[in-house]
Protein backbone atom coordinates (compact mmCIF):
# COMPACT_ATOMS: atom_id res chain seq x y z
CA UNK A 1 0.00 0.00 0.00
CA UNK A 2 2.62 2.35 1.02
CA UNK A 3 4.54 1.73 -2.86
CA UNK A 4 0.87 2.50 -4.21
CA UNK A 5 0.34 6.20 -2.61
CA UNK A 6 2.08 9.10 -3.45
CA UNK A 7 2.20 10.30 -0.56
CA UNK A 8 3.44 9.27 3.00
CA UNK A 9 1.28 6.45 5.09
CA UNK A 10 0.73 6.29 8.92
CA UNK A 11 -0.80 3.49 10.72
CA UNK A 12 -2.31 5.16 14.08
CA UNK A 13 -3.56 2.49 16.76
CA UNK A 14 -6.72 3.47 18.32
CA UNK A 15 -8.70 1.98 21.39
CA UNK A 16 -6.86 -1.75 19.37
CA UNK A 17 -8.20 -0.80 16.05
CA UNK A 18 -6.03 0.19 13.46
CA UNK A 19 -6.36 3.43 11.34
CA UNK A 20 -4.61 4.38 7.96
CA UNK A 21 -3.96 8.14 7.80
CA UNK A 22 -2.20 10.01 4.56
CA UNK A 23 -0.33 12.32 6.37
CA UNK A 24 0.99 15.67 4.65
CA UNK A 25 2.71 19.03 5.19
CA UNK A 26 2.00 22.68 4.77
CA UNK A 27 4.00 25.56 6.04
CA UNK A 28 1.60 27.86 8.52
CA UNK A 29 2.52 31.44 7.95
CA UNK A 30 1.14 32.53 11.11
CA UNK A 31 2.85 30.44 13.33
CA UNK A 32 5.90 30.41 11.15
CA UNK A 33 6.37 26.72 11.13
CA UNK A 34 5.54 23.26 9.12
CA UNK A 35 1.50 21.59 10.18
CA UNK A 36 1.19 18.16 10.34
CA UNK A 37 -2.17 17.03 8.05
CA UNK A 38 -3.71 13.84 8.27
CA UNK A 39 -6.38 12.93 6.04
CA UNK A 40 -8.22 9.43 7.02
CA UNK A 41 -8.08 6.88 4.47
CA UNK A 42 -9.32 3.59 5.99
CA UNK A 43 -8.98 1.05 8.54
CA UNK A 44 -7.51 -2.53 8.80
CA UNK A 45 -9.61 -4.73 10.93
CA UNK A 46 -8.31 -7.91 13.03
CA UNK A 47 -7.48 -9.86 9.64
CA UNK A 48 -6.25 -7.93 8.45
CA UNK A 49 -7.82 -6.73 5.48
CA UNK A 50 -8.09 -2.69 4.72
CA UNK A 51 -11.00 -1.37 3.97
CA UNK A 52 -11.61 2.06 2.50
CA UNK A 53 -13.17 5.07 4.05
CA UNK A 54 -17.25 4.71 3.29
CA UNK A 55 -18.59 7.87 1.87
CA UNK A 56 -21.77 8.94 3.07
CA UNK A 57 -24.61 8.23 1.06
CA UNK A 58 -27.08 11.19 1.49
CA UNK A 59 -27.68 14.00 3.53
CA UNK A 60 -29.46 13.63 6.86
CA UNK A 61 -32.81 15.20 7.30
CA UNK A 62 -33.80 16.58 10.58
CA UNK A 63 -37.70 16.60 10.94
CA UNK A 64 -37.59 20.45 11.50
CA UNK A 65 -36.75 20.93 7.88
CA UNK A 66 -39.76 19.12 7.29
CA UNK A 67 -41.97 20.78 9.47
CA UNK A 68 -40.39 24.12 7.82
CA UNK A 69 -41.43 23.27 4.69
CA UNK A 70 -45.21 22.21 5.75
CA UNK A 71 -45.22 25.67 7.49
CA UNK A 72 -44.05 27.45 3.52
CA UNK A 73 -46.00 25.04 1.55
CA UNK A 74 -49.08 25.89 3.89
CA UNK A 75 -48.45 30.17 3.33
CA UNK A 76 -47.83 29.61 -0.47
CA UNK A 77 -50.95 27.70 -0.70
CA UNK A 78 -52.90 30.42 0.94
CA UNK A 79 -51.42 33.19 -0.36
CA UNK A 80 -51.95 31.99 -4.13
CA UNK A 81 -55.57 30.68 -3.09
CA UNK A 82 -58.08 31.89 -5.56
CA UNK A 83 -61.29 31.58 -4.46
Amino acid sequence: MKKKEPSHIELKIIKNNYYVYRATSEWDKERKKVRKITEYIGSIDHGGIFRKKRERSRIQESGREVFEYGNGALAHHMIFQRT
